[in-house]
């Protein structure tokens, strides 16, 4: 089944007309990717709009959704690529085995994960998700079916290369054993920025996870203001989650929401800094329910209304922490705007490609778009050029060929092997339009 459609990115920002393409049969499948440019689609939460473009078929991968074999003794799975990161982990949880990296939501597809080689709620301790990728079945036109194995260059490209080198078929991962019943999830209360930072790196080695939620709203000496989560597997069962929640692209709005929208958007993170100074210090949470943190929690993304959201993701380098982190406060009080979010995750590896990953400190923040946004953006994208931040592309949608080329150590080789790879450009989005590749 095939339908013209405007389709969306997930932060609402823009979109394009495209069609979708939905079967559940395979030769039509392989059928599709032969008659015009193509692009694999997941759940369709992509911020970028990795998996859509003018005139492009979005061959939607959700109908081919098995768990194709699963070996109890070593924690080995093979699953069709349409399979949400959700329905694995419940199958998993319930048998003792856990992922390693997990996105924020259970819609996410598995083909989705690694597309965008996601990274989970501490990528210091799990890596990102083709870390744990024994080996991947991949369809491309021009190549046939390709077992793609970890060294390979298929597997390379197509490990956070946001779907370009066609269509995954199937993804075999390692996993590793469930050690508790709950998760345990411990808050500590940190004055600034950098006082968050210094707990997250003295406690970092004691912890299956650990991130932060900072306010950076705040001016001056309190620049960061909030709490360091620290989390580990406890031996006490909770209640947990039943039946997860579907994340919509775009948001889907109702009256209720945007008046919601009005009136909270600009105090979300005063809201947020209130409810956690009454939360208990430490709680235990069902293993799924602290698996995805999103979930539950979907109208967040509703509150910021028509104009969406805009987002930034950046891995500031050590050496850089302080001078990054001072014109960043500086630039948010400038241009205005509340800050309705912001986070902190410790990184480590060596990059690659375009892959989101170097040694450093992340920041996220999310801010109501606008024209001031915009500005804001634009100067985060002059601080990372000077300052050897990267960029993550699977989450600013508005990012620029010359800033991920700027950034990227790896942009002009992985823009030359994936021309090798498909010079006809069979395999096309607007993301790829937007980075020249």
């Amino acid at each position: 089944m095939t339908e013209n459609q405007i389709i969306h990115s997930f932060d609402a920002t823009f979109s394009v007309e495209g069609e979708l393409f939905i079967t559940e049969k395979y030769r039509d499948l392989y059928f599709a990717m032969s008659e015009r440019p193509f692009i694999s689609r997941g759940a369709g939460v992509s911020y970028p709009l990795a998996s859509a473009g003018v005139g492009v078929r979005s061959i939607v991968s959700l109908q081919f959704n098995r768990i194709l074999e699963f070996n109890n003794e070593t924690g080995v799975v093979k699953a069709e690529s349409g399979l949400s990161v959700g329905e694995l982990l419940k199958f998993l949880s319930q048998r003792g085995w856990w992922l390693p990296a997990i996105p924020g939501h259970p819609s996410i597809t598995l083909g989705g994960c690694v597309a965008a080689n996601v990274h989970g709620k501490s990528q210091y301790h799990s890596g990102l998700f083709a870390d744990s990728v024994l080996e991947m079945e991949l369809f491309h036109p021009r190549h046939g079916k390709i077992l793609c194995l970890p060294k390979s260059l298929p597997f390379q490209l197509t490990a956070g290369g946001f779907g370009l080198t066609g269509h995954i078929l199937s993804v075999s991962i390692q996993c590793k054993p469930l050690t508790g019943k709950s998760l345990v999830r411990t808050s500590l209360p940190c004055a600034n920025i950098f006082e968050c930072i210094e707990l997250m790196q003295n406690e970092k080695d004691q912890y299956q996870q650990v991130y932060s939620w900072n306010d950076l709203n705040q001016k001056g000496e309190k620049f960061g203001a909030g709490y360091v989560y620290y989390e580990k597997f406890g031996a006490e069962a909770v209640p947990d989650i039943q039946e997860f929640n579907v994340l919509y692209s775009p948001p889907r709005s109702s009256l209720m929401d945007q008046v919601f929208a009005w009136t909270l958007k600009n105090r979300i993170s005063q809201a947020y800094s209130m409810k956690e100074s009454f939360a208990p210090k430490s709680q235990s949470l069902g293993i799924l329910a602290g698996a995805f943190p999103i979930n539950g929690k979907e109208i967040y993304h509703r509150l910021f209304g028509k104009n969406g959201l805009l987002e930034s993701q950046i891995i500031i380098p050590h050496a850089e922490l302080k001078p990054v982190i001072e014109k960043l406060s500086l630039a948010i009080a400038e241009f205005g705007g509340a800050v309705s979010l912001g986070s902190l995750k410790i990184f480590r590896g060596q990059q690659n490609y375009i892959n989101f990953l170097t040694d450093g400190i992340c920041l996220a923040l999310n801010v109501p778009n606008s024209a001031r946004a915009l500005d804001l953006f634009r100067k985060i994208d002059e601080i990372c050029e000077d300052h050897h931040c990267l960029s993550n592309i699977a989450k600013d949608s508005r990012l620029t060929q010359d800033v991920v080329a700027a950034t990227y150590e790896g942009y002009q080789q992985f823009k030359k092997d994936i021309f090798d790879f498909d010079p006809s450009k069979t395999v096309s989005s607007a993301l790829r339009v937007r980075l020249g590749l």
